[in-house]
């Protein structure tokens, strides 16, 4: 990647906030010499200064995700103060505002991205071009209908702790539950009590192991439901009515995606992506790089070799690269190689070092 003429890569402190994705593209931000500063996303020179909001002296801009391998991953906002303080927000390469109060979410899918904002005569919820409201409070959720759901938990002697309810517009559907959790449309609302996964309304009924922590429940529109747990030897699992996953180290998500579920887990220091889209199961290490922070040591998964960063240069093993100051590292354990990214005079350059 050369960057344009006059233009540096915009740095925080100790650290610039670029990355890749597994599919090679770029996404960094630079800044020009008239003091704005741009995203540089797949191919695309974005201004991260949304115009025709307020004066350029009096805004700045936040942003809120970033996701190279996403077609349009971004989502960044401009506060903007003047006469009437607003916020303007692009979601994705579309423009939302001005409101007086707005915020972007991701959706229950965790792909989407959509927002809640404050216009004129109340709070409204807009997601995939739906737009509901106006509320008198500000909505919890995406979902309004999340808020007509609710667990109100009161001191129960006979128990000598916690009784918690489901209630629906406030009358109790269930008495004594544990978790509970409502569809994206809020057409569904599944609870789980006892050793029991139920969906409201439904006979359809999910078995908890005996022994087991619950850690995470999610239900979808056409009522399936999706649970993680840990058994009593420490394992995780991840289960729906048809197919269960694991056991592994730890799970970092899993989700509905439609009618399929995705899990990505941790299993022998490796992360891992698992779809029910023909059961593929994929290393999946670019958003997840095996290290926390710019100075941290990154292992390869082995054991055997280290990287680390410095002020000087790059080492890898006992071989040093000095004046190659690094970006970003990972290990790419399908190369078998560490791979990172490096600034050098107006170039980011990918460096792949192959331990093979």
């Amino acid at each position: 990647m050369t960057l344009s003429p006059g233009e540096t890569l915009y740095y925080r402190e100790h650290y610039v906030p670029a990355q890749f994705s597994a599919d090679g593209q770029c996404t960094y931000i630079t800044e020009s010499e008239d003091g704005k500063q741009w995203l540089y996303f797949r191919g695309k020179k974005i201004p991260l200064r949304i115009e025709g909001f307020g004066d350029d002296d009096n805004y700045y801009w936040d942003l809120i995700s970033l996701r190279p391998e996403v077609e349009n991953g971004y989502v960044f906002v401009n506060h903007v103060w003047g006469e009437k303080d607003v916020v303007v927000a692009n979601i994705r390469g579309k423009i939302y505002g001005p409101y007086e109060q707005l915020y972007p979410y991701l959706a229950p899918n965790e792909i989407d991205f959509g927002m809640i904002y404050y216009d004129k005569d109340g709070w409204y919820t807009s997601l995939n071009g739906i737009v509901k409201g106006p509320f008198n409070e500000m909505p919890e959720s995406l979902n309004p209908e999340d808020q007509l759901v609710q667990v109100e938990s009161t001191f129960d002697t006979e128990m000598n702790g916690d009784k918690r309810d489901l209630l629906k517009n406030g009358d109790v559907l269930v008495e004594n539950i544990q978790e509970y959790a409502v569809s994206p449309s809020g057409k569904n609302v599944a609870y789980a009590k006892g050793n029991e996964i139920i969906v409201h309304g439904s006979t359809a009924k999910q078995k908890i192991p005996e022994g087991s922590i619950l850690s995470k429940m999610a239900v979808n529109d056409a009522g399936q439901v999706l649970f993680e747990y840990r058994d009593n030897l420490g394992k995780v699992f991840v289960q729906t009515s048809s197919k269960k996953w694991g056991p592994y180290s730890s799970v970092i998500g899993s989700v509905f995606d439609g009618g399929n579920v995705v899990v990505y887990y941790n299993l022998n220091g490796r992360i891992y992506c698992s779809s029910g889209v023909n059961n593929q199961e994929t290393i999946w290490f670019d958003r997840h790089p095996k290290t926390s922070g710019y100075m941290d040591p990154l292992q390869s998964y082995d054991g055997k070799h280290s990287m680390h960063f410095s002020y000087e240069g790059v080492t890898i093993d006992e071989q040093f690269f000095p004046g190659n100051i690094g970006i970003q590292k990972w290990f790419d354990p399908k190369l078998n190689a560490f791979v990172w990214t490096s600034l050098e005079e107006n170039n980011i350059v990918l460096y792949t070092y192959d331990l093979d």
